[in-house]
């Protein structure tokens, strides 16, 4: 059997790039991503996990994530 659970772990801060986060954002980011992976683990009972991460760098997005 294959659950397929989606968690969505968003920054806090808007920026245009992935390069724009600070180290410390970045750290709370992985660190946040590291936590709700064993959280999911666990509920699941799965020995395996896959953690994608996607960034977008286009003129639409830039848009959208503007505030």
């Amino acid at each position: 059997m294959c659950l397929q659970p989606d968690v969505l772990v968003y920054r806090l801060r808007a920026v245009e790039r992935f390069q724009d986060l600070q180290l410390d954002e970045l750290a709370d980011l992985f660190s946040t991503i590291h936590k709700v992976t064993n959280l999911v683990e666990k509920h699941f009972n799965a020995t395996s996990l896959i953690t994608m991460i996607q960034i977008k760098h286009t003129l639409e997005s830039y848009k959208s994530n503007k505030i």
